[in-house]
């Protein structure tokens, strides 16, 4: 391939549910206090500070193929 590889310009914000995140870093872990409900529906909001390596990986999602 001869074209450039073309990445997101500027500051990146990444803004993730709680619930997809590895339970080890769920703010609300549904085994640890299941009396915050709701709360795996929160958003959280990473700074992505190496553009280039977060973005040259691929990414396999739940619903891809459907």
């Amino acid at each position: 391939m001869r074209n450039s590889i073309m990445y997101p310009p500027g500051r990146v914000l990444w803004a993730m549910r709680d619930k997809d995140l590895h339970q080890a870093h769920q703010l609300y872990p549904s085994s640890k206090n299941p009396q915050t409900p709701g709360g795996q529906d929160k958003l959280r909001v990473f700074e992505v500070l190496d553009v280039e390596k977060v973005f040259s990986q691929l990414v396999f999602a739940r619903n891809m193929l459907t």
